[in-house]
């Protein structure tokens, strides 16, 4: 089938068209760029919510729960699911469809699984070249699943229009893990399996943790609770015209790039490990201030670079 032909049966809604797209974008280079170059501008961007956490806190059990609310609100969802390559044969092993298995009935709803290929950030280079071909195909709302690796789940930033961060009650590092680098990325959190006898517990801890203007929301995906809450509050922030959602992709870019060449500086040599640990003792026995402290290491760093 020629290319145009495909793109055409795409914007027409034809889903096997879609599927035969976004399958020539991941197996062939150099049709991708030509499926590129050769598709329309659509007339509306699409709402696209990055979903992240640590593996086993259930995202995929949610995201499909959450996109059969949003298709039963007249929503054409469209789900991406990035799963981690076989070192084998680069395939997707997870098997997120699998557990979204009543979305895939739904006509108002699209899911494709990709592998991450290695990326860097849990997000595939195909994402971008995909999420143009869901716009042109109407897809209003697009989710997006990340394999969950923790701080290189920061390049979602990139992409999404907000963010929610899934965790679980009797994860042991649930705070631990939403300030290792994915804090400042969270527009919400979800605290998935909250039927769990440690939900209550965990909620408190989160509250105190997280500032207040981050919801956190109480959900049961497997039991259907909270799911509405959540599709509500998604449906809120798609149509508030205050909701400055390329403002808040600054914000997040700029606080992950900052993290993030910090977190090269420490992993280099630049600071030997002994002199960072002398000035933490220093904090804690209240010899120097964090802010001395900062301003000290920061001189040794220009120092070092710059050689002066």
């Amino acid at each position: 089938m020629q290319l145009n032909t495909l793109i055409q049966k795409t914007i027409e809604g034809n889903r096997q068209a879609l599927a035969r797209l976004i399958t020539l974008l991941e197996t062939d280079k150099d049709t991708a760029i030509q499926i590129l170059r050769l598709l329309p501008k659509s007339n509306e961007k699409s709402f696209i919510v990055g979903i992240t956490g640590a593996p086993g806190v259930g995202k995929s059990t949610f995201i499909g729960k959450l996109a059969q609310k949003l298709a039963e609100k007249n929503l054409k969802v469209g789900i991406l699911a990035n799963d981690p390559s076989s070192p084998f044969s680069g395939g997707a092993i997870l098997g997120n469809r699998l557990r979204m298995d009543k979305a895939l009935s739904n006509d108002n709803i699209f899911i494709r699984s990709i592998t991450t290929r290695g990326a860097i950030g849990g997000i595939s280079w195909l994402t971008d070249m995909i999420l143009k071909v869901f716009e042109i195909a109407g897809y209003s709302t697009i989710l997006i699943e990340t394999v969950g690796s923790g701080q290189t789940d920061l390049e979602i930033s990139r992409i999404a229009d907000l963010i929610l961060i899934v965790t679980m009650p009797e994860l042991g590092d649930e705070i631990q893990a939403l300030k290792a680098g994915l804090l400042e990325l969270a527009d919400a959190v979800i605290l998935n399996k909250c039927d769990l006898p440690a939900a209550q517990s965990s909620y408190t801890k989160l509250r105190l943790t997280l500032p207040k203007e981050i919801p956190i929301f109480k959900v049961s995906a497997l039991n259907d609770q909270g799911i509405l809450e959540v599709t509500e509050y998604l449906l809120q922030k798609k149509n508030d015209p205050n909701f400055s959602q390329r403002d808040r992709k600054r914000k997040r870019i700029k606080d992950a790039l900052l993290r993030l060449t910090i977190n090269k500086i420490l992993e280099s040599d630049i600071i030997p490990q002994n002199d960072l640990d002398n000035y933490v003792n220093a904090i804690l026995e209240r010899e120097i201030t964090i802010e001395q402290a900062s301003w000290e290491l920061a001189e040794k760093i220009l120092k070092k670079i710059f050689g002066q």
